[in-house]
């Protein structure tokens, strides 16, 4: 037998491991040396009867699944972010802790798997952190498994090279993909996988270099940066750099509450006194304001919950309904995304459904010039996920269709 056939025995018991991490369970249990090369590849001379195959699961569960060195930067980001007074990381700051492991979510997706992990949402133990960070992984790995039976149109179980471009482009990894070699045509699932876990090693990589952002997203910085270099010498004044940080967060910009922080760590960013900075200090100014600005919206959505009497796993529930309409949060929900959704749900009446493009509009109404407005992708006007929360409470009152039961 082999790691992999191991590896795929266990995980028809359930057990969602890699090779890497199987093989380090396995040397923590005693199966085999840290030393003995030949035995992780070829497994003929181990012999395991029930009692090891417990033990091994035992090592596996105790460890998440994860390996030696993924475990090492759990505990390094658990100590790194965790409360001075309590072994517990508040869950304010898992937006930044889940970039830095690798997870690149937008803020509601993030927020959903937190949700998940902490129904109370405050802070995390170290148990329920790693717990949080294997949802994560499992979350990757189905939108991994996903992209690639979406890319699969002929149901051949292979993907061809324009194929895995086009799935890996789908969760994010194109920018790290090679041309296949001559004997690497088609992918199966399995070796689909396998070249996923090692694009987003080289994900992770990149993150950490420039400052947690991803390719798309340095680009787009490296693009506005240029923009503002009038002089093109690679460096931006301080008034430019202060300009452009206005035009990245305009809405943060304008926010009385938020504003402050802003200027803050602008002044933070100036403590140098040197009368120019560079791209990677606008990475780094611009990372600790996304922070910030993550940290502040936690707080605003831990207040909107609790005045809407909604609970933290409810919130969960929510935004798994939120997310798939909206295309992961990166649009708002619309009078007609809500009406279909409903009329998919619950039958109708008519009656009813005026009352709900009533509701809508009235939150519409209300909130027209606060932040939980935005434009849809044809200009409709549209809803935030906590003025969609807003919608489903008042929904929840008036009893339209049967969801108030």
């Amino acid at each position: 037998s082999s790691v992999r056939e191991l590896e795929a025995l266990l995980i028809k018991l359930g057990y969602q491991a890699s090779a890497a991490a199987l093989i380090d369970a396995m040397q923590e249990a005693g199966f085999c040396g840290k030393t003995d090369p030949e035995q992780l590849i070829d497994l003929s001379g181990i012999r395991m009867d029930m009692d090891d195959v417990c033990t091994l699961l035992h090592c596996l569960r105790n460890r998440e699944g994860f390996t030696d060195a993924q475990m090492n930067d759990l505990r390094k980001a658990f100590q790194r972010n965790k409360s001075d007074d309590t072994e517990r990381i508040p869950t304010s700051v898992l937006h930044k802790v889940l970039r830095w492991l690798g997870h690149c979510y937008t803020f509601d997706r993030a927020q959903q798997l937190i949700y998940e992990a902490d129904p109370m949402g405050d802070q995390l133990d170290y148990t329920t952190f790693v717990k949080l960070v294997r949802k994560c992984r499992d979350f990757d790995r189905h939108a991994a498994v996903a992209a690639f039976h979406a890319a699969d149109e002929s149901r051949s179980g292979v993907l061809e090279p324009s194929e895995q471009l086009e799935a890996l482009s789908t969760i994010d990894l194109a920018e790290f993909h090679h041309l296949p070699g001559p004997d690497e045509k088609d992918f199966t699932l399995e070796r689909f996988l396998l070249r996923v876990s090692k694009y987003q090693e080289d994900r992770l990589l990149f993150l950490r270099k420039f400052y947690c952002f991803t390719v798309a997203e340095y680009e787009t910085l490296r693009c506005h940066f240029n923009r503002s270099d009038k002089e093109g010498n690679g460096t931006l004044r301080r008034y430019e750099l202060a300009r452009l940080v206005e035009t990245l967060f305009p809405h943060q910009s304008h926010m009385p509450e938020f504003r402050p922080i802003l200027v803050k760590l602008l002044k933070e960013a100036n403590a140098d006194k040197s009368p120019a900075t560079d791209l990677m200090a606008l990475l780094a100014v611009t990372r600790k304001i996304k922070d910030e600005s993550d940290v502040y919206h936690c707080s605003v959505y831990q207040k909107t919950l609790q005045s809407l009497n909604f609970s933290c796993r409810e919130a969960a529930e929510f935004l798994s309904i939120y997310l798939p309409i909206t295309e992961e949060g990166s649009r708002p929900v619309t009078c007609e995304d809500m009406l279909s959704l409903f009329i998919r749900s619950f039958e109708m009446t008519d009656g009813e459904c005026q009352l709900l493009q009533a509701v809508f509009n009235e939150v519409l109404e209300e909130k027209g010039s606060g932040n939980m407005v935005n434009l849809g992708s044809r200009g409709e006007p549209g809803l935030d996920f906590l003025g969609f929360m807003l919608v489903m409470r008042r929904v929840i009152e008036v009893g339209v269709a049967t969801i108030a039961n």
